[in-house]
């Protein structure tokens, strides 16, 4: 369903931490996201000059990080 499930799962785990702490924490989620989406680009450049089917893969799987959303 997702590219990338675990960076998704570290953004939802970063989020329900803000939302129960304080709203200040929604910087963390916002450095969070900002790094990780950097990390996964980096990544799935590095897969599709590596692994020729990479690209088939992420036209078959469309989500990056969170199902439905995106």
């Amino acid at each position: 369903m997702v590219r990338h499930p675990i960076y998704g799962g570290a953004l939802l785990l970063i989020l329900c931490w803000a939302l129960i702490s304080s709203p200040v924490a929604l910087l963390p989620l916002v450095l969070a996201t900002i790094f990780l989406d950097a990390k996964r680009r980096r990544e799935e450049a590095w897969l599709v000059e590596q692994y020729p089917g990479y690209a088939d893969y992420r036209l078959l799987v469309r989500r990056r990080f969170l199902p439905w959303l995106w």
